[in-house]
């Protein structure tokens, strides 16, 4: 499974702090951005490298210095939307305990993930987004690991579980946007379902 690369992380973590990109980042997020339009727009499946150009105002062939192919800017764009997202996700729970954030940022995903086009792929019903770019450009655990990195990185005893803690929390919630019950529940149901059953299997006591 391929991780980010430490370029790549540096780069979206400077460029959420607002630092200067340069002339060939500002371009390829140019493209991501129509991409994410164009998806929002049209779909993924009828999203093509020629409607991006389009919607980017340039030519197909600019996109081709920049991006190999369609698969390539979707990789580019979803990892970019998945570590904007957890840092967003991780500002919101910042003043919270520990049991509490988990809690609290399980149901900030469950209720907002699908606002994004392009993370809403891999909930989509019939779409190979999830095994063709989610599975293998940004692993579960790793955007747990940006939302919790303020907890783990005080707490060093739970951060040796970082990986597995941020995986299983994320495929639950995962699985409650794609797979939702029969009975919706109460936003109230849901902090009372997550206390009661996903956040005794996450041991944060140790």
């Amino acid at each position: 499974m391929k991780k980010l690369s430490a370029k790549w992380s540096c780069s979206m973590e400077h460029r959420y702090e607002a630092e200067y990109p340069t002339p060939e980042e500002v371009m390829k997020h140019r493209i991501m951005d129509a991409c994410i339009r164009c998806i929002g727009e049209r779909g993924l499946e009828r999203t093509f490298v020629q409607d991006i150009a389009r919607e980017a105002g340039i030519a197909r062939q600019t996109v081709y210095k920049y991006f190999e192919n369609k698969t390539e800017i979707l990789a580019a764009a979803y990892q970019r939307e998945g570590l904007s997202f957890g840092l967003e996700v991780r500002n919101h729970i910042k003043n919270l305990g520990e049991e509490e954030a988990f809690v609290e940022a399980f149901v900030y995903v469950v209720k907002r993930f699908c606002r994004n086009p392009i993370l809403a792929q891999l909930v989509s019903r019939g779409s190979t987004f999830l095994n063709d770019v989610g599975m293998k450009y940004f692993a579960f655990s790793q955007f747990g690991e940006i939302v919790f990195a303020d907890i783990f990185r005080a707490n060093q005893p739970l951060a040796r579980h970082a990986d597995e803690i941020s995986e299983l929390w994320l495929r639950n919630a995962i699985s409650i946007i794609s797979m939702p019950s029969h009975k919706k529940k109460t936003e109230k149901e849901l902090r009372a379902y997550i206390r009661r059953r996903l956040i005794p299997g996450l041991h944060l006591k140790g």
